[in-house]
């Protein structure tokens, strides 16, 4: 039989069968717990750039889902108005910023997640890296009257 039909047969069967197999493997992780982790440890060094990939996609998801609590549907900086997402940033709106990170975790990822988890609670805002860095060590942008 060749490669390809198996393959395809083995699928048909695991969706047929899809409840009791995931119900078989995590019985199997549960009970081999350190060799399951080893087994995904082995496959993200094998498939890197997948996951890498995986990672920057729901990186790039939860920060559009921030953005877009603060921002509405109008994604951009409030101070010069730039919308290219990669370019945008959460800022705190108080000097609490450096405090808030070390209790949270100094990932972006990290604060993305804690703002969803609370509801994207108020005193945060949108702006540039630029805007943001500017505003971070002079305390004013050069754009607006936008201060610290």
């Amino acid at each position: 039989m060749d490669i390809e039909k198996r393959r395809k047969q083995k699928l048909k069967w695991y969706y047929k069968n899809k409840e009791q197999e995931v119900k078989r493997s995590r019985e199997w992780r549960k009970k081999n717990i350190e060799q399951a982790r080893e087994n995904q440890r082995n496959w993200s060094e094998k498939n890197r750039l997948h996951v890498r990939e995986r990672d920057n996609k729901y990186l790039a998801k939860i920060k559009h889902q921030a953005l877009e609590a603060y921002c509405g549907d109008d994604i951009s900086c409030i101070c010069c108005g730039e919308k290219y997402e990669i370019m945008l940033s959460i800022d705190h709106i108080g000097k609490d910023g450096a405090e808030h990170r070390r209790k949270i975790g100094s990932k972006s990822k990290q604060l993305y997640l804690w703002l969803r988890k609370n509801n994207y609670p108020l005193g945060y805002r949108v702006l540039c890296i630029n805007c943001n860095v500017t505003l971070g060590t002079t305390g004013s942008c050069p754009h607006s009257d936008l201060t610290q």
